[in-house]
């Protein structure tokens, strides 16, 4: 009897992790399909954090950070109205913040960094995940995900995937800033060729 329930210990696991493996699967092909519909930034972020929401957090934002050094909180979400009121209270980013590698915090753990606790600390966090947006070796924003709703935390399989969504965030962000810069030249190009057939 001990090696039958063993047995069916160990198959039962097995079922939890592929079940596991397969939702993170259909969640990171759905963000891909998301994020990739659009070359509009702002259009990127919101699909962005509805998306996670849906799937894998209670809150999500993302910040951006504009050309001027500026810090612009460009979209968030919460999985339900008082979690979108939580969002109101988050605080707003610093450069200096944003230089840091990313972290993730259990509200639990007592050797968590002095900079993130204090950053959460006073919030309804029970798990919490900072990850910077970085493409081509630039951060460009940074990646903001919360659960507060339950007893669930933050695995290392769960913020090896976040680092993995940060990127796709990035590298669509990235893409949508060229696309944008590329037809800014083509519009300043036709505008300088009309001037000079004018002038002529």
């Amino acid at each position: 009897p001990d090696r039958i329930d063993g047995d069916r210990n160990v198959r039962t696991r097995q079922r939890d992790q592929l079940r596991v493996f397969v939702d993170r699967l259909r969640f990171l092909a759905a963000l891909n399909n998301t994020i990739s519909a659009s070359l509009d930034v702002q259009t990127i972020c919101d699909s962005a954090v509805q998306c996670i929401v849906s799937s894998v957090a209670d809150l999500c934002s993302i910040h951006i950070l504009e050309e001027n050094g500026s810090i612009r909180r460009t979209a968030a979400d919460g999985a339900d109205e008082d979690n979108r009121a939580v969002l109101q209270n988050m605080l707003s980013y610093e450069s200096p913040l944003l230089e840091n590698s990313e972290a993730a915090l259990n509200v639990d753990q007592s050797h968590a960094s002095d900079l993130l606790f204090e950053h959460v600390h006073g919030t309804s966090f029970r798990a919490y995940m900072k990850l910077p947006l970085v493409a081509r070796q630039q951060t460009i924003g940074v990646l903001d995900v919360a659960l507060n709703r339950s007893n669930r935390q933050y695995t290392t399989d769960d913020v090896i995937m976040m680092k993995d969504v940060a990127w796709r965030i990035a590298t669509a962000l990235d893409n949508a800033r060229l696309y944008q810069t590329a037809q800014q030249a083509v519009k300043d190009r036709d505008t300088f060729l009309s001037v000079a057939a004018h002038e002529l």
